[in-house]
């Protein structure tokens, strides 16, 4: 069949063989593609209905690839919501997926900072701001990041006291 042939479930069919989709996705495509309003509610509803278009579904397993990712909340959230997943419907997900898989926005930055800073020959301000750079652009929270910050300086302090003890 000619793609100018298709019905607009048949499209949108065809354009979920590649990836799944958000709803938001689905309606800007089969728009682009000249389709009528009404038979993009149809298809929508149909494809919604049987379980192939599922915005919770979607933001879930873009949840786990994202996390494992080391991404934080704050970057998933803005990347659901460009994706245009509600913001309910990502706030559901979100919740949902860190109570299932015991997530600590915290812990994980912390994770994700310690592991920066073992390459790190100290930890002065130059390296605390390369840090911070880190997790911001990883999607971590302000708050989580000055937490993060006091916590690898404690670490620091209490490595600099055992080293001046074991030298002395």
């Amino acid at each position: 069949m000619d793609r100018s042939e298709r019905s607009a479930y048949d499209e949108a069919v065809y354009y979920l063989t590649r990836r799944l989709r958000t709803v938001a996705e689905m309606r800007a495509h089969l728009r682009d593609k000249g389709y009528a309003k009404e038979e993009i509610g149809y298809v929508i509803d149909e494809l919604v209905s049987a379980g192939y278009l599922d915005d919770y579904a979607y933001a879930t397993l873009y949840l786990e690839r994202g996390y494992g990712k080391k991404r934080g909340a704050r970057r998933l959230r803005q990347e659901l919501a460009d994706r245009g997943v509600p913001a309910d419907t990502i706030e559901t997900a979100l919740r949902d997926y860190e109570d299932a898989n015991g997530i600590d926005e915290f812990t994980r930055a912390l994770d994700v900072a310690r592991l920066a800073a073992q390459d790190m020959r100290e930890l002065g301000d130059r390296e605390q701001a390369k840090i911070a750079r880190k997790l911001s652009g990883l999607g971590y929270s302000n708050r989580d990041i000055y937490k993060v910050l006091a916590a690898l300086r404690a670490e620091a302090a209490e490595r600099k006291l055992d080293e001046d003890f074991y030298d002395s």
